[in-house]
């Protein structure tokens, strides 16, 4: 059978679905008294690219020389943690958070953000966090909106 066989015989709703993970921050267990597991999923194509296109630092020119790596890293914790969702505005308003990004610093440390990041980068078919990174380094700037 070859693979185009193969891929029209998958359960494209299997094939499609976003990979999902669970990292338990020990931190706030300890402060909750009870397990604090955030949940998260693969980020999209998409996701990254808007991540790249809002974290990246160009020279004059317009190309690219460094990355704002926390930002980044807080970005994506955004877009990929379910639970709890970054974006939930009661979280948001009890923290004093004005963005979901803003809420991430509030409620992980530097530390946490990263393992979080690199949690969810790997599960996203990045393996190697360098390699996730030269991605977005490299990446082309775009001006397309997610809807």
């Amino acid at each position: 059978m070859s693979l185009v066989d193969k891929l029209l015989a998958a359960d494209t709703g299997k094939l499609t679905a976003r990979p999902t993970g669970s990292k338990e921050i020990k931190r706030l267990s300890e402060i909750t008294g009870e397990p604090f597991v955030v949940h998260y999923q693969a980020v999209t194509a998409d996701i990254v690219d808007d991540i790249s296109e809002l974290t990246t630092i160009t020279n004059k020119k317009g190309e690219p020389v460094d990355i704002e790596s926390m930002r980044a890293a807080a970005l994506y914790v955004v877009e990929g943690a379910t639970e709890p969702s970054m974006k939930n505005e009661k979280l948001m308003k009890h923290f004093g958070a004005a963005t979901p990004e803003d809420l991430v610093h509030k409620l992980f440390l530097p530390g946490e953000v990263l393992d979080l990041y690199r949690a969810i980068s790997d599960i996203s078919g990045f393996k190697d966090t360098d390699e996730e990174v030269q991605h977005l380094k490299n990446s082309s700037k775009r001006t397309r909106k997610r809807s």
